[in-house]
């Protein structure tokens, strides 16, 4: 799992990655199903959009204007709800 986590079979090239562990109930052991440790990707917090941020803010009303909606924005960033509300208000105006 962690050689598809870091692209590498390496054990030196595993060190510092973050990961998730987790216990997975139905782990397959042969003909049996015992509980087992899964390995995950780290989740990545993503930036937070605000106006103070000119140039992501800027970037975000060019895809919206572009793309009629936020999703590629959202993707990439976190956005709170009066912001967002913010942003299309000085997109249609």
């Amino acid at each position: 799992m962690l050689k598809s986590i870091t692209g590498s079979p390496f054990l030196e090239d595993w060190v510092g990655v973050k990961v998730t562990v987790y216990v997975d109930k139905n782990v397959r052991f042969g003909k049996e199903s015992v509980e087992g440790l899964r390995l995950s990707p780290a989740r990545v917090t993503k930036p937070v959009l605000s106006p103070e941020k000119t140039q992501a803010w800027n970037n975000a009303k060019a895809a919206f204007k572009r793309d009629g909606n936020l999703d590629a924005v959202l993707a990439r960033m976190d956005i709170s709800p009066e912001h967002r509300r913010q942003l299309e208000q000085e997109c249609s105006s």
